[in-house]
């Protein structure tokens, strides 16, 4: 995603497939989120929220939604929540996707914008809202599929600091994790139950562990059940200042990637013996970072998608994965084909605007042979 249009990438071939933008000169999109399956894409472009079918590339819908920050689906992907950004509140709103239309909207007071969190239950939508009588923060908690307000939770708890974001797990928990720890709170028993040092919101798929990737460097794997650090990836250095990292699992969980904003590089490393694998180079500040079971894709600013295979040396399939990459066999995949192969009318439609622009120049050329050779030029 860009500031002007979303890509759709095909990663059997690494081609650019589609563009989607409804407005071709001067789009703006804050946010997108595209479906399981791929077939429905929801952006929030130029003050307006579009809901596209991507089969088609069509949109179904379209409503006014401005400054959208967040989208989130939700009912087996036939619900959309959008999180609005209005001054000193947020405005949320709960549509169909189907047909657009408005089930629920919830609007609260706000000290400084975080992401709504959903718990894992599908019962709560929780929101750190702000509290003008009492001048702070809390958590505003609402029915899920009705947006009816339920109660709120006060914030105490034991060195309490600035939250930074909202990570639902383990059923009705919700951590609010700050700059050293993820405070866990229960939501239905409404009370404080834990404090998780050094968590920074990443979990494994069965909640065993998570990273701990503060901004002030380093990176380790915790485990969530004790509390305990099990590994370290990375040690915190002495006086390399505040930047932007981001840590995450692989798809298949056998290995820890961290990108950082400084080095302008993303580290690989086994999960378990904590080796680094990788280091890899981005030369374009990082927008996200995704996996699948075999590789590490890397999205920049400048609209750019990188797919890097993970070579493990330890791993005798690796030679095997290597050898079968376009980029070593040399052979292309033919069952994609090119853009020629797939829409012939495109090479057509290139070979006739060539032939009309050198026809134009011919025809150009020869209106001034004509004008120059009437022309008479006296000499007094």
């Amino acid at each position: 995603m860009t500031r002007s249009n979303v890509g759709i990438w095909d990663l059997t071939t690494g081609e650019l497939k589609h563009k989607i933008s409804k407005a071709p000169v001067g789009a703006v999109i804050t946010e997108a989120i595209i479906s399981s399956d791929g077939k429905t894409l929801v952006v929030a472009e130029s003050d307006k929220l579009y809901i596209w079918n991507l089969t088609n590339r069509a949109v179904i819908c379209c409503v006014e939604e401005k400054k959208v920050e967040q989208l989130i689906f939700t009912n087996n992907e036939t619900r959309i929540i959008s999180v609005s950004l209005m001054d000193n509140q947020v405005l949320v709103s709960c549509r169909d996707v189907a047909t657009c239309s408005l089930l629920y909207q919830i609007q609260t007071y706000i000290k400084k914008f975080r992401k709504v969190c959903v718990t894992p239950d599908l019962h709560f939508l929780v929101v750190l809202a702000y509290d003008n009588n009492a001048r702070k923060e809390q958590l505003s908690v609402y029915h899920l599929d009705k947006g009816i307000y339920l109660f709120r939770i006060q914030l105490r708890y034991p060195q309490l600091r600035e939250v930074f974001s909202l990570v639902g797990f383990d059923g009705v928990h919700v951590a609010l994790v700050d700059n050293e720890k993820a405070n866990v709170v229960n939501v239905r028993e409404k009370k404080f139950t834990r404090a998780i040092q050094k968590w920074s919101g990443q979990l494994t798929k069965d909640q065993s562990y998570g990273l701990g990737a503060p901004a002030r460097g380093g990176l380790f794997l915790v485990e969530i059940r004790t509390g305990r650090l099990a590994a370290t990836y990375i040690n915190p250095p002495a006086n390399e200042g505040v930047f932007t990292s981001k840590a995450g699992f692989t798809a298949n969980e056998e290995y820890v990637w961290y990108y950082h904003s400084g080095r302008q590089t993303v580290r690989l490393f086994r999960l378990m013996d904590a080796t680094l694998v990788a280091n890899l180079c981005i030369m374009n500040e990082v927008s996200c970072l995704n996996s699948t079971s075999w590789s590490l894709l890397v999205g920049c600013t400048d609209g750019s998608l990188s797919m890097f295979a993970i070579a493990d040396p330890k791993k005798k399939e690796t030679g095997e994965l290597l050898a079968t990459l376009p980029s070593r066999s040399g052979q292309k995949h033919t069952e994609a084909g090119g853009v020629a192969n797939r829409r012939p009318l495109l090479r057509m439609r290139a070979a006739a605007r060539v032939i009309l622009m050198l026809t134009r120049r011919i025809e150009r050329e020869k209106l001034n042979i004509k004008k120059s050779d009437n022309e008479i030029c006296s000499i007094s």
